[in-house]
């Protein structure tokens, strides 16, 4: 999240990267690992929109992931490298957004 960018999705940045930090450590297989990489790239484009969608998808329960999607996930297990490194921009995206939040609203929404 973009420091100095100040808006609506502002409010929930931090709750919404603690969920991702999460999940991180319960990631199961193909279909979570899929939507998290998706929500953490929409965290890291600053694209609250899309993070909260793929968190929507990565929280889908097993039994109802069929009506949305037909067949085997594409995505490839995740490494531990690659969970450290998920992880580490997963804590400076939180940094950034407690940061943030401690700052204060813009006058359009304070």
């Amino acid at each position: 999240m973009s420091v100095g960018k100040r808006s609506y999705y502002d409010l929930f940045s931090a709750p919404l990267v603690k969920r991702y930090l999460d999940r991180l450590d319960r990631v199961q297989d193909r279909w979570e690992v899929h939507f998290l990489r998706r929500g953490y790239d929409f965290l890291l484009r600053d694209i609250p929109e899309g993070a909260i969608s793929a968190l929507n998808y990565l929280d889908l329960p097993h039994e109802h992931r069929k009506t949305a999607f037909a067949g085997e996930m594409p995505a490839m297990p995740m490494t531990s490298g690659e969970a450290r490194s998920i992880r580490r921009g997963l804590e400076h995206l939180l940094a950034e957004a407690e940061q943030g939040s401690a700052a204060g609203l813009a006058p359009e929404f304070g």
